[in-house]
Order: structure tokens, then C-alpha cells, then sequence
């Protein structure tokens, strides 16, 4: 006996089919290549259309578009911002760990450095001028780039004067000279003192700020901070703020207007127009002594 088969959506039914035995499955009577489709050539059925977009619509779609965008490309700048801010604070730690491999292997003196050299990174300069960077440079593993802060743009300078960097020689941070050769236990809070600071400009010429000026038994200090550009130059590379490397070696973030003289072992004296309170508005070239 041989048995049909019929479909009902999926689920097979099988019954005896006593009147033919030829076969198993009936054939469909109109084949599916046979179908005609709607709209289709030479069918002789009017194609199908859809509605056009109006032009409010059009309008409307392109205002929301330029909204989002208006929205999303500062906070993805800012994103990036904070991204390069978060390096430059990795360079400025590695840095700081730097200074204490190099202070221990130099009887706790901090590095002895010179100003201005321009072409610091370069052996044959460093010979005769070592600076605190290219010092550094030999616990660092030679890695150049962690002397430089990746969110300042390396094609602007600062003025006719400055060198611009090259691949030896590029760095924006500048060595604190109050603590210049000084023995690192004679510091009363290392971990308060300034140790490099940020400036707004790369450049291949290693400069100290504050700086040392006088001679012998007359040395005061000048330039912990400067407006020269029309707004503050130092510690202001991030959000209204620096990156800072300390002498006990941590880094971090401050705004600038909250730094103080003191914060760079710096205070007054008889005979001298600078305050250890002294902020960003000071004159630039008030002169401080030494704290320690």
C-alpha cells in the first residue's frame, strides 16, 4: 500500500492512498515558476510606488543630523584632550622615577643642569652643557618622546628665538633651578616642592624656570611663572591647568591659578620685591630667594 502526504502549515500528515500507487507526494497543479509577480516586466501589472520624502521631512532629518554633530565633535576633542593630558602625566611619572634612580646613584643630590642649551638631546652639546633632561635620558631608556607633552603642537613657537624641536632634541617641561644641585633630604617637603613644570611651547632648547640669577652670595630667582604671551605660559597646557613633577617623584594635575612662589621653594626677603604667596599675577620678574 502506498501512502500520500499532505502539508498544513509544516506539520506532515501521513493516510493510506488506496487509489494511487505510484507515487508518494501529489504535485502541486501550478508550478511556482508559473506565479506571476506584481509590477513585474511583462506582466502587464502596474509597478508598485512608494511615498517620496517631503522636504520638511528632509529638512528635518538634516537639522537632527547637524544637532548631533554639533554636540558630539567637542566632546570627542575634549576626549582626545584628556587623552593627551593622561600621557603628558605618564611622561612626567616616568620622569619622576627617573629622578630618584638618578638620586640614588649621585649621593641624593638632585641633577645639576644648565641653561639655556639649545640642542640638549644632543651627545656631542650634553658633553659640554648636560642638562637635567638629557640626563634623565639614560633611565628612560632613551625614550625622547617622554620629554615632551603630546598635546603641544611641536610647529608652533613660541617666537623667532626659540628653536624648534627636532627628533634629539623636544621637550616642554621645565626644571625647577631652586632645586638645581641641591641635596634632595635638605628639602624640607619634597612632595610639595616643584620639580619640572609644563610650558606652552616645545621647543629643542632645555630652559629652568624659576631660573637662577646674580653670583655667589646674591643669587635670587625670576620666572616661576609668565604672562610674555598675553595669558599665563606655565602650567596652563590642560584645562586651565598643569601637570606637575614633584621632587619626592608623583605627579598631578593643578589649575594655575592656584599655584604659589612657594610651591617652587620660593619665598621673600629684605631687599627683595617677592612673596611666598605670590600667584600667576605677580610680575614675572619679582625676585624670591630660596627657601631651603
Amino acid at each position: 500500500m502506498c501512502y500520500r502526504h499532505r502539508v498544513y502549515n509544516a506539520v506532515v500528515e501521513t493516510t493510506p492512498d488506496p487509489l494511487r500507487t505510484d507515487r508518494l507526494l501529489r504535485r502541486p497543479s501550478t508550478p511556482l515558476w508559473g506565479l506571476k509577480l506584481v509590477g513585474a516586466p511583462g506582466t502587464g501589472a502596474a509597478p508598485r510606488s512608494f511615498p517620496a520624502f517631503t522636504l520638511v521631512e528632509l529638512l528635518v532629518v538634516i537639522g537632527i543630523l547637524t544637532l548631533l554633530i554639533a554636540i558630539l565633535i567637542p566632546a570627542l576633542a575634549r576626549a582626545r584632550a584628556m587623552s593627551l593630558q593622561t600621557v603628558c602625566l605618564s611622561n612626567m611619572r616616568q620622569m619622576g622615577s627617573a629622578i630618584q634612580m638618578y638620586v640614588g646613584e649621585s649621593n641624593q643630590i638632585m641633577p645639576a643642569s644648565t641653561d639655556p642649551v639649545a640642542n640638549f638631546g644632543d651627545d656631542a652639546v650634553a658633553a659640554q652643557a648636560p642638562t637635567c633632561l638629557y640626563l634623565l635620558l639614560k633611565y628612560l631608556n632613551g625614550e625622547r618622546r617622554i620629554l615632551a607633552c603630546p598635546a603641544i603642537d611641536p610647529t608652533k613657537l613660541y617666537n623667532s628665538t626659540v628653536l624648534p624641536p627636532t627628533d634629539l632634541s623636544d621637550s616642554n617641561y621645565l626644571y625647577n633651578e631652586a632645586v638645581d644641585d641641591v641635596k634632595i633630604t635638605s628639602i624640607p617637603d619634597s612632595s610639595e616642592i616643584v620639580c619640572f613644570q609644563e610650558w606652552a611651547w616645545r621647543s629643542a632648547i632645555a630652559y629652568r624656570r624659576p631660573a637662577r640669577w646674580g653670583g655667589p652670595g646674591q643669587y635670587f630667582y625670576v620666572y616661576w611663572q609668565s604672562t610674555g604671551a598675553g595669558y599665563e605660559e606655565y602650567s596652563n597646557c590642560h584645562f586651565g591647568g598643569g601637570n606637575l613633577l614633584f621632587v619626592d617623584g608623583h605627579a598631578e594635575w593643578r589649575p594655575y591659578p592656584s599655584m604659589r612662589a612657594s610651591d617652587f621653594g620660593l619665598t621673600g626677603g629684605p631687599g627683595f620685591n617677592g612673596n611666598a604667596t605670590d600667584d600667576w599675577t605677580a610680575s614675572p620678574t619679582a625676585a624670591y630667594l630660596r627657601q631651603f
